[in-house]
């Protein structure tokens, strides 16, 4: 078992590192400019988009309940959580 002081577990945890700290400082930036209501919409977009790109970029067919639970990602409102029951019917 590899420890934490290995310079190669350091070196594969930079980079996701670094992006998790640009992403968010983005998302400060973001906020700036867009109500909290647009932004969440626009982050909720990303699953739309990845499973857009799951489908054309590595040819992965997902079924319609999958794509029924990714639109309802889109949801807002006061709540802007998923819908449990549609999360649950993306896993069976």
């Amino acid at each position: 078992m590899a420890s934490y002081d290995d310079a190669s577990t350091s070196h594969q945890s930079l980079v996701p590192g670094l992006l998790y700290v640009i992403g968010n400082n983005l998302h400060y930036q973001i906020l700036r400019y867009l109500t909290p209501t647009s932004f969440k919409v626009l982050e909720q977009v990303k699953i739309i988009i990845t499973a857009g790109f799951m489908r054309l970029l590595l040819g992965t067919r997902l079924r319609a309940r999958q794509w029924v639970a990714a639109g309802g990602s889109l949801r807002t409102g006061t709540r802007t959580t998923l819908n449990p029951l549609l999360m649950l019917c993306a896993c069976v």
